[in-house]
């Protein structure tokens, strides 16, 4: 009687465990469904960035910006924020005003960016 109450109380352990693993696997599982709509932007996206030379700093995404040569997501994000907060580049070399960006990295982009001033 004493071990079928044991042997009871170890399945139930065993059950809550596995159910505990199970619950935890699936929530930590990352799957990403994008729709057919920013599936073929996405594919947009990669193809201007591949035939174009050029990206305009006042009108380019985070991904495109990611893109250029030594642009990491943050520094992405600062030249949006920086674009956010001035209305815009008024040129490429302002650039040069995101922390991060110095002489080295603007040199290595300079000639992939270009400025589209707002009317």
């Amino acid at each position: 009687m004493l071990s079928e109450k044991i042997v009871t109380l170890l399945l139930l352990l065993l059950i809550s465990i596995f159910t505990t693993l199970s619950f935890h696997n699936k929530s930590c599982q990352k799957s990403i469904y994008l729709s057919h709509e920013e599936s073929l932007t996405l594919t947009l996206a990669q193809q201007a960035i591949k035939t174009l030379k050029r990206v305009d700093i006042n009108n380019a995404s985070r991904y495109t910006l990611t893109k250029l040569p030594g642009i990491g997501p943050k520094s992405a994000e600062r030249i949006i924020a920086y674009r956010s907060s001035h209305n815009g580049f008024a040129s490429k070399e302002e650039l040069l005003n995101i922390k991060g960006i110095g002489a080295k990295k603007y040199g290595a982009i300079k000639d992939r960016v270009e400025v589209d001033v707002p009317e």
